[in-house]
């Protein structure tokens, strides 16, 4: 003990008398403190700056606009007025093209384009099959690591930012409608507005009704079409050469007046559709126009109504058999008793106080299936017929050959017009449905409700669906930076560079071997290790506190993690010195690489490759980086105190290495050292 004491006070003696000595070993202390310094300040908290990270965004949004919203809306425009109050990052609107380019030559970190059916695809969400609105991100990998990740996140903010708000202003205008209704349910009146609407939903029902029943007479009417031209194969054999002139001239009667009743039904609707309309959308139109407008409705309907009555004659001079004619006729005055009860509504709505719009909007569906009877060939069905009996009286040879008809168009034609009658008749179901829900509601009271859980300020409980979650965010262990939480890392990375450039700066060998014995040789050079040890890690630690103010949370336990890290860090780079010489020293650096990543000081293990995780507990740093986390954020239940003890346990290996295998291990040493300084370069 006293010859290790003696070496060490000799090496300080030495130390004392030169001045490069001095230079040097201050330029130990320094060097690693300043590495600390530097990295610690300069990671301080880079995330409050990124409203310097240029990002381009760019709307192609064309806009949107509907038959129920008539207004265009730009969701796109509003995105940018929001991003240019945004200084999270620093935002640049700018075209697409640009964006694109000045991403690619680094003018800009990342790029943000928003689509052409932006504000499309935000507004029909509810829609079935709708995707969800997206915006396409171009990054910058190349110019920075980590500056995609950051405007990853940016383009997500701007992503949620759009969904809340979309979703506020949804919400606000929805549940202020709400509120003007409860409040417009309890107005005086309110009453005598609902009956008058109850009142015009039983109206429209029993028009649609009345319009099915049309419908279905002239599905009807069709339908006895197809015995009447097949029965011409029987009337051939019985009108003999009379049979093509009376059975064509027949047929033209027919089918004539067949399209005249489509035609006249198709163009009863247009007009009913197109002065209804221009009568209640004119604000200014007196209770006189629109009865006189009514009135001249109903005149139409009575033209439709002798537009009937002629096809019911023509079907009546038809030379068919007498159930087929009977059925026909009583489908025609079926469809006559329809358009009369359509007139005396039209003479009802006339002659009422308060004239209202009814619902129309199953006059398209039924024109749409009125098109497809007339293009649907029954027209050219019946004129191949008369054609085909024409050839009949110009070849009586072939008289009474069979004659062929095709009733495939009529059965079409039929079935289109059963499908026009089950639209109208659905129809009428739902305004019957309406009607129900109208008095429902009126009974129920449930916007009065609504209202009263919406409260006086529906822009606030808009504002929290948009937001429903409040994130209060309260730190276990607070550091004060994100520089803070990096110094463990920097520091024990700093602390075995030291403990490097010391063992490549300062001697292991002792001049005077035989003063001193193998033990007190190894303990006492260590002494100006372990010397220039603590004063590095006091000098940095004591620097970390009051110069960069990490404000750690157990001062004095950081200070003891600093002593005793460097120390141990310092017997790992001396003994592999003293064990291996110079390939001690490339030993200590491979380790240096190795800890850097497999330490988790940046990272955590568990997002690293499996060997990271599996290597890191046989680090020295390792523990270090716990010991000084726990010293900086605070501690829990001794961690700072068992990482201690396992950073104390590499002391083991190093002492049984430096003082059990010295001897060993000292010709192999000597050897290689003797093989580098023949080659005359190392």
């Amino acid at each position: 003990m006293r010859g290790t004491l003696d070496l060490f006070l000799e090496d300080i003696r030495t130390a004392r008398r030169s001045v490069m000595s001095i230079v040097m070993l201050v330029g130990l202390v320094v060097i690693p403190m300043l590495f600390t310094w530097f990295n610690v300040l300069a990671s301080w908290n880079p995330f409050d700056n990124t409203s310097q990270l240029k990002v381009a965004v760019a709307s192609e949004d064309t806009g949107y606009e509907s038959d129920l919203l008539p207004m265009p809306i730009n969701v796109g425009d509003q995105v940018l007025n929001q991003l240019r109050a945004n200084d999270q990052l620093d935002w640049v609107v700018t075209t697409p093209d640009e964006a694109v380019e000045g991403t690619k030559s680094g003018e800009y970190y990342a790029a943000i384009v928003l689509p052409e059916n932006f504000s499309d695809d935000m507004m029909t969400f509810y829609t079935d099959g709708s995707e969800p609105a997206g915006l396409s991100l171009y990054t910058n990998e190349k110019k920075n690591a980590l500056a995609p990740k950051i405007t990853d996140q940016g383009a997500e903010g701007v992503s949620a930012q759009v969904a809340e708000t979309f979703t506020r202003t949804v919400g606000h205008v929805s549940f202020d409608l709400v509120a003007g209704l409860s409040d417009f349910m309890s107005q005086g009146d309110t009453k005598a507005v609902l009956d008058r609407i109850q009142a015009r939903a039983d109206g429209v029902q029993s028009q649609l009704d009345m319009g099915a029943r049309t419908a279905r007479s002239l599905a009807g009417l069709v339908e006895t079409t197809v015995p009447l031209m097949e029965s011409a194969e029987n009337i051939v054999g019985a009108a003999n050469l009379e049979l093509p002139e009376v059975q064509s001239t027949s047929l033209n009667v027919s089918t004539d007046a067949l399209q005249q009743s489509l035609d006249a039904t198709k163009a009863s609707y247009d007009v009913v559709r197109q002065r209804i309309d221009a009568l209640f959308d004119d604000a200014s139109a007196s209770r006189a126009d629109r009865v006189a407008t009514l009135n001249t409705l109903a005149d139409q309907v009575d033209g439709t109504i002798a537009q009937y009555q002629n096809l019911h004659g023509h079907v009546e001079a038809l030379p068919i058999p007498a159930a087929d004619k009977e059925k026909a006729l009583s489908r025609i005055e079926d469809a006559i008793a329809n358009e009369r009860a359509l007139h005396s509504r039209l003479e009802a709505a006339a002659n009422a106080p308060e004239p209202t719009k009814p619902d129309l909007s199953g006059i398209d569906a039924a024109k749409e299936s009125i098109d497809g009877i007339s293009t649907s060939g029954l027209r050219e069905s019946i004129s191949a017929l008369q054609d085909s009996l024409g050839r009949v009286g110009q070849d009586l040879d072939t008289i009474n050959a069979p004659v062929t008809i095709d009733s495939s168009s009529l059965t079409d034609a039929q079935t289109a017009v059963q499908n026009l009658a089950a639209s109208l008749q659905n129809k009428a179901n739902e305004f019957g449905d309406l009607k129900k829900d109208i008095d429902s509601a009126v009974e129920s009271g449930d916007l009065k409700k609504l209202a009263d859980l919406i409260g006086s300020d529906p822009d606030a409980l808009a504002s929290a669906i948009a937001a429903p979650v409040d994130i209060d965010r309260e730190a276990v262990f607070p550091v004060t930076s994100f520089g803070a939480g990096m110094t463990p890392m920097y520091t024990a990375l700093a602390l075995w560079v030291g403990a490097l450039l010391t063992a490549v700066s300062v001697r292991t060998d002792v001049v005077n071997k035989d003063k001193y014995g193998p033990i007190q040789r190894y303990f006492g050079r260590f002494g100006i290790f372990a010397a220039v040890g603590l004063v590095q890690s006091t000098m940095l630690i004591l620097g970390l506190i009051f110069f960069v103010r990490i404000e750690p949370a157990h001062p004095f336990l950081m200070l003891l993690a600093g002593w005793l890290s460097s120390v141990v860090f310092m017997l790992i780079a001396y003994t592999f010195v003293v064990s291996f010489a110079n390939a001690g020293k490339a030993l200590a650096v491979l380790m240096l690489v190795i800890q850097v990543s497999s330490a988790g000081g940046a990272y955590p293990l568990q997002v690293l490759p499996q060997w990271f995780q599996n290597i890191s507990p046989w680090l020295p740093v390792t523990y270090t980086i716990r010991a000084f986390r726990a010293a900086i954020a605070g501690t829990y239940h001794g961690d700072f105190w068992l990482s201690l003890f396992c950073l104390l346990l590499f002391v083991l290996p190093m002492l049984a290495l430096g003082v059990l295998l010295h001897k060993p291990l000292e010709k192999f040493t000597n050897g290689w050292v003797e093989t580098l300084e023949k080659t005359k370069l190392m």
